[in-house]
């Protein structure tokens, strides 16, 4: 049975609207499941990292709707996501604006293998019961001294994370619209929760 969709993550943007090169290998990843016919939609997830100190001039959704066309995507096929600067944010904003009103419940998440894991936690705290989640991780190329440098930053977001959402039920829609809103520190006008420190520029972080 085929997925109702393909979701790739958002993984950073330069100033300027060109990818960074984590985004182009989860493209080109979502791209090939695309071309093996796993879905025949593609969403993409992501206006910009909450972490950047500039403002691109086009957010991550539509800069990898415009790499997909010209790899030969139908138009047609790409739904955009163009509100999320974070995970949680890639989690809920689709579900909201994509999954519940199209009732797509069988998705595959692409994002970069070094992400899977934390990906899973969120997508299982903002989803809830009732979906179907596949990961398929993307290769970063990374040596093993950046990897490694990387994976530790992840377990320390990974566990910011889940100081932030563990109590929330699964798939909580309103719980998750008042976090988000009034509380997460990428979108509410008042930070609330603890925020990351040492961030990693050009990539979601949370």
């Amino acid at each position: 049975m085929k997925a109702d969709a393909i979701m790739i993550l958002g993984g950073g943007i330069s100033q300027d609207g060109t990818l960074k090169q984590t985004t182009i290998n989860r493209l080109e990843k979502g791209l090939e499941l695309f071309n093996q016919e796993v879905a025949e939609n593609i969403i993409l997830s992501g206006k910009y990292s909450s972490d950047l100190d500039y403002t691109p001039v086009t957010t991550e959704a539509r800069a990898m709707a415009r790499y997909l066309e010209e790899k030969g995507v139908p138009a047609d096929k790409i739904y955009l996501e163009e509100e999320s600067k974070d995970t949680i944010g890639n989690a809920y904003f689709t579900k909201i604006k994509i999954l519940e009103p199209k009732n797509w419940r069988n998705i595959v998440v692409v994002t970069s293998d070094f992400h899977i894991p934390r990906a899973k936690y969120i997508f299982r705290k903002v989803l809830g019961d009732g979906y179907k989640v596949t990961f398929v991780g993307a290769p970063t190329g990374f040596s093993y001294e950046k990897l490694e440098d990387l994976l530790e930053e992840e377990r320390r977001v990974f566990n910011l994370i889940k100081s932030w959402i563990d109590d929330i039920p699964d798939g909580d829609d309103e719980a998750f619209k008042k976090f988000i809103f009034n509380v997460h520190p990428a979108y509410a006008h008042h930070e609330v929760v603890k925020t990351s420190q040492n961030r990693r520029s050009g990539q979601n972080s949370e």
